[in-house]
C-alpha cells in the first residue's frame, strides 16, 4: 500500500484530501504544521508521497522548503505539491527534482490521477500503486 504524508494547514481541505485518498486505496498520515509534518518525516512511519500545500501558516515557501528537507531525510520520498496561489518561475526553481505540482481547486480523480501518474514517471514499483479508480465518491468535490 502506498502511504501518503498530506500536509495541508487547512482543516477542510486536509481531512477531505485524505478521505479522496483513502478511499482509493492509499494509507495516509497527516500534518497541519511544519513541524508536525518534520517529525513524521523523521520518524519511522513509512511514507511514499510527500503531499504539500506550497503555501503553509503564512509562509509563501514554507511546503518547499518542507520537501528539500525531507529529501534529505527521504531521497526516495515522491513529492506532490498543491497551491491556490500563483507559482512563480522562482517557486519553481525550488521543486525538488522529479516532483509534481497539482494547482488548486482539484477534484478527487485529479488528486488521484496525479498520485498515479507521478508514481509511474519516478519508476516505483508497481504493485504499490493503487488503479485509477472507475468514480470517486468524492470526485464532485473540491479540496
Amino acid at each position: 500500500m502506498t502511504d501518503v504524508l498530506c500536509v495541508e494547514d487547512d482543516d477542510t481541505v486536509r481531512t477531505l484530501a485524505e478521505s479522496i485518498l483513502q478511499t482509493s486505496g492509499y494509507a495516509t498520515l497527516s500534518a497541519s504544521t511544519i513541524d508536525q509534518a518534520a517529525a513524521l518525516i523523521e520518524s519511522d512511519k513509512k511514507i511514499d508521497v510527500l503531499f504539500t500545500e506550497i503555501g503553509l501558516s503564512g509562509e509563501v515557501e514554507a511546503g518547499l522548503r518542507l520537501a528539500q528537507d525531507a529529501r534529505k531525510h527521504r531521497p526516495d520520498l515522491a513529492v506532490l505539491y498543491t497551491s491556490d496561489q500563483a507559482v512563480t518561475d522562482g517557486m519553481k526553481e525550488l521543486f525538488v527534482e522529479n516532483s509534481f505540482f497539482l494547482p488548486k481547486p482539484y477534484t478527487g480523480d485529479q488528486l488521484v490521477t496525479s498520485l498515479v501518474v507521478h508514481f509511474s514517471l519516478r519508476g516505483q514499483d508497481a504493485a504499490r500503486i493503487p488503479e485509477l479508480p472507475k468514480q470517486l465518491p468524492h470526485s464532485r468535490d473540491h479540496a
